[in-house]
Parts: structure tokens; sequence; C-alpha cells
């Protein structure tokens, strides 16, 4: 029976040490799962955020280097504002309406650039001589050549 208590000790030990280790897993895994969930509710705003930016960008290409670009910018609800209302002036700038939309930047390019920042004039308000006085290029090209 002396041999046993050592035995018995011993393994009382070892069922404690696991019941313990167990213990501070569900405790870290409690703490990491109150963590992961902030996470992925962070993910998924940001996520549907950038949605709401590619639905609004009129040049869909790149949409992996665009994804990266919208990381780095990280908006928050006012700046996503300013970048939704940005993108709107400038669909009706003259640059981007200029030969079928050619002069549109790529998303990534336009977020690294913080083209949000940029200033647009519309294409009504130009100051070139095609829009002042013609509307239609063929007719400016047809009376100055």
């Amino acid at each position: 029976m002396l041999n046993s208590q050592p035995k018995l000790a011993k393994q009382l030990t070892e069922v404690s040490q696991t019941a313990n280790k167990k213990l501070a897993a569900q405790t870290s895994h409690k703490r990491n799962k109150r963590n992961y969930t902030k996470e992925t509710i962070q993910k998924k705003e940001e996520e549907q955020r950038f949605n709401i930016f590619w639905a609004a960008y009129p040049k869909k290409r790149n949409k992996g280097q665009a994804e990266k670009a919208f990381e780095k910018v990280a908006p928050d609800e006012q700046l996503m504002a300013v970048i939704l209302t940005s993108i709107e002036q400038a669909t009706k700038s003259a640059q981007w309406l200029k030969e079928d939309g050619q002069y549109i930047p790529y998303p990534a390019t336009w977020l690294n650039a913080k083209g949000w920042e940029d200033e647009y004039t519309n294409k009504g308000t130009s100051k070139g001589k095609l829009s002042r006085q013609y509307e239609d290029p063929d007719e400016f090209n047809a009376r100055t050549l």
C-alpha cells in the first residue's frame, strides 16, 4: 500500500496538471474568441466598405490590388463618405469622361494617390476650346478642318 501511494499521488498530479492545462487553454480560447469575434466583425465591416467602394468605382480592374490599397487606407465611415462623394464628382469630370473613360485611373492607383483629395472640374465647366464652343467633337472637327 505504501508503494501505491506515490503512484496515486503521481497520477493525481498528472490529472491536476492536465486539468490546469485544459482550463488555461479554455480561458485563453475564450479570450481569443472574444478578440477573434471583434476582429471578424471589423474584417466584415472593411469588406462591406470595400464592396461599396468597388460598386461605386467606374473602372473594374485589378480587384486584388484595389483590396490591398483599400486595406492600407482603412477608411472609417467619415472618410468613406468623402471617398464616395469624390468618386461621384470624378465620374462627371472632363478627365474621366474623356474618350469613354480611358483616363480613369485603376482603383488601386486612385486609392494609393489619395484621389479623393483631388479637385475635379465638371465637363461643362471646363475651359477647353472644344467644350466652350462645340458640344460634339465631330462638329468641331468638321468646322476646323
